[in-house]
């Protein structure tokens, strides 16, 4: 025999020892290896694995099924430590939206015997295998309330300008945002499939979102500071947490141009809505809007006392909105002396309703003549907040060398705490 043929031979036997006793065991201890055994053990759960290499690597790194159906045999511990080496993995692709949910419709011929038969399937979405895209990127495009504002939209924000809500801010005029824990543990691929999904795919909040919040009464803004001051003290007094009054109008704005899977809301005043719930609603002067949801002990919204005038001579009406009933009641003089009339509002009936749903109405409507009230607790802490914080340009320029001093001083502190600290290695 030549010697090129005991060469081949040796090469067959190195190859032989090297995927023997080095290869497979390490293949055996990898994410493919344990997925290909996962399907075959699940297959109720995930596709089953068809056993071919190179298929079952596009599972793993391109596409996999997910069939959710009852299970009827009961699993080994064996099997159910891969089930839980997997489920972290799902998880993760459940949060950065790689795999959508969807609620199966029982239209086009399904009923519950043939989706609890077959299973409902989604797709897991990986790697380079991405969503097709909706619309080109809306980087500076308002995706959220298309073509705000509009001609009706200017009008409402014009006539939002004397309405005040109160936000918790930093040193640096942001407004501190909730964020799901689960959004905010991600890496470097996550990040940029969720980039790709908000500026390509997204068109609405179907998943998590992170909330910011304004307040009606400046109490509850308050309470809400003294809140994150107490979990989070460190930061807290780092960044100098305020609660501070903003116009309406910027609230609406912020409301239908926030950025995707960030929404701001109204928090209501719940001191209003308990006196409402227990005994504004049983007098007879008042009546509830017909969109309006109420019950016994629920609320939807932000209460709104409206109160509508009509002036016969002009062919005018006019609606005062008063977000206190008890303000409604100490003012009514004012409202009597615009209509010239006296024991007005013994004659009116008041109708509640929701400030977030009176807000969506007023889009529809060309013509708007209103005057908004707010609550006494807002009146007084304008008041002082007006006398403590003086505007011009003095105090304009005052405001901002503050932000640079707080800038500067936060990441000099964050720098050296870096340097100086260090994290012990567990063994």
């Amino acid at each position: 025999m030549s010697l090129y043929f005991y060469i081949y031979c040796i090469k067959l036997i190195i190859i032989y020892i090297l995927f023997t006793f080095i290869l497979m065991p390490l293949f055996q201890n990898t994410q493919l290896y344990n997925h290909i055994f996962f399907k075959k053990a699940y297959p109720e759960i995930f596709e089953p694995g068809t056993g071919k290499f190179f298929k079952d690597i596009s599972f793993l790194w391109f596409e996999q099924k997910i069939i959710i159906r009852q299970v009827k045999e009961k699993y080994s511990l064996y099997n159910l430590y891969y089930f839980h080496q997997q489920k972290y993995q799902l998880k993760q692709a459940l949060r950065s939206g790689r795999i959508e949910l969807f609620v199966p419709s029982l239209k086009n011929g399904n009923n519950f015997c043939k989706i609890d038969k077959n299973g409902i399937q989604y797709k897991w979405r990986k790697g380079i295998n991405l969503s097709p895209a909706n619309h080109w990127p809306s980087i500076f495009i308002n995706r959220r309330t298309p073509g705000f504002p509009s001609k009706k939209q200017r009008n409402i924000i014009n006539h939002l300008q004397n309405f005040p809500v109160f936000i918790v801010r930093n040193g640096f005029k942001e407004i501190p945002i909730g964020v799901v824990t689960s959004r905010s543990e991600k890496n470097i691929g996550d990040i940029l499939y969720n980039l790709y999904r908000d500026y390509c795919i997204w068109t609405r909040d179907n998943d998590i979102y992170s909330i910011g919040l304004f307040f009606i009464n400046p109490q509850d803004a308050l309470e809400f500071q003294n809140t994150i001051q107490y979990k989070y003290p460190r930061s807290t007094n780092e960044l100098n947490l305020s609660t501070v009054a903003i116009k309406l109008n910027a609230a609406y704005m912020l409301n239908r141009t926030s950025p995707p899977h960030i929404q701001f809301r109204f928090i209501p005043n719940f001191q209003e809505i308990s006196k409402l719930l227990t005994t504004y609603k049983y007098q007879k002067s008042v009546k509830f809007h017909p969109k309006q949801i109420y019950g016994n002990t629920y609320f939807q919204g932000q209460p709104i006392y409206i109160v509508e005038t009509k002036d016969s001579e002009k062919d005018q009406s006019k609606s005062y909105i008063f977000t206190s009933k008890e303000v409604l009641d100490t003012e009514w003089n004012y409202i009597e002396k615009q209509n010239n009339s006296k024991n007005y509002l013994k004659n009116t009936t008041i109708i509640i309703y929701n400030l977030e749903d009176f807000l969506c109405d007023l889009e529809d409507k060309d013509d708007l003549s209103f005057h908004f009230f707010t609550n006494n607790d807002a009146y007084k802490f304008i008041n002082q907040y007006s006398i403590s914080n003086q505007s011009g340009f003095l105090p304009s320029i005052y405001e901002s060398i503050q932000q640079s001093i707080l800038f500067t001083n936060v990441w000099a502190k964050r720098i050296f705490w870096a340097l100086t600290h260090f994290e012990l290695i567990s063994t």
